[in-house]
């Protein structure tokens, strides 16, 4: 008798096991649903980093907090837009205009070799002849200015989208200046191929320039591709950007208003291609 009650009893307690391993199978789902989660809502203090509304800088460098443009130009139109930039380097144009640098400069200005299309303003060179001021030049390439349009204060943010190209003798060049005088100059890229990194250099009201300064990844080429450059500016030191990324801040000490310079020459000596093109997509400004 007491065995079969023992036997009962195990029966019974096989039958709760079973019962309960099959209610545990029936809550488990086989096939596991995709965690849902609430679309994050928007910080009420902070601002979308669109196209044209903020610098592209890295968070927390000093030119992430300028935040109001306050000079722009996107490039597309067909003409360019001449209450922004002057095409000759002492009226709004030029059929030819001796270069900055006579000694080291081996092309003259011309406003006939700055045009806008596709979203880009191009300065590009070709062979031409032309004697100025005493001097013969055997190449013509173009150039774009701010002066009496707008000009960089210090605080101020300026980035441009460009592409660089890599012939060989080419100067390309975005830089600023005064109104009526130089120096102070700040040199926001120049470029010397085959070299493919973009140089900062400052030239001050008296004495000696800071010198060519390279920044960029190192070895890396930026010839011949779209990159964006800046320049934060303070009044006292400038720091270079590429690509959103800060480098090595430099003195740059003047309290002057700079008008910018976009630039394409060709280095005394040298004979690159026809049609060697320096493209800029556009410039925006902030404060």
């Amino acid at each position: 008798m007491r065995v079969w009650r023992l036997r009962r009893a195990v029966i019974v307690l096989v039958f709760l096991l079973i019962a309960v391993a099959i209610a545990i199978i029936l809550t488990v789902d086989p096939a596991p649903r995709a965690v849902k989660t609430a679309a994050p809502t928007p910080s009420a203090t902070s601002t979308p980093k669109a196209l044209g509304l903020l610098p592209t800088v890295d968070d927390n460098s000093p030119a992430s907090s300028k935040t109001t443009l306050v000079f722009s130009d996107e490039f597309n139109g067909s003409t360019l837009d001449t209450s922004k930039w002057s095409t000759g380097r002492y009226a709004a144009t030029t059929q030819g205009d001796a270069p900055f640098n006579p000694s080291l400069e081996g092309a003259y200005y011309a406003s006939s070799q700055v045009s806008e299309s596709n979203g880009n303003v191009y300065l590009t060179l070709a062979p031409s002849t032309a004697t100025l001021n005493g001097k013969t030049y055997h190449y013509v390439s173009g150039l774009i200015q701010s002066e009496n349009h707008f000009s960089l204060t210090p605080g101020t943010y300026i980035e441009s989208r460009t592409r660089v190209n890599s012939c060989q003798g080419c100067w390309n060049s975005i830089w600023t200046q005064p109104s009526g005088k130089w120096p102070p100059e700040i040199d926001i890229l120049e470029f010397y191929p085959p070299d493919g990194s973009p140089k900062f250099n400052f030239h001050p009201a008296s004495g000696p320039e800071l010198g060519l300064a390279s920044y960029g990844e190192e070895n890396a080429s930026y010839l011949d591709a779209y990159h964006t450059y800046g320049l934060y500016w303070d009044g006292i030191h400038a720091t270079p950007y590429l690509d959103g990324k800060p480098y090595a801040t430099k003195p740059a000490e003047t309290r002057d208003p700079m008008y910018v310079i976009f630039s394409l020459t060709v280095l005394e000596g040298y004979s690159p291609p026809t049609g060697s093109t320096l493209a800029v997509d556009w410039v925006r400004v902030w404060r």
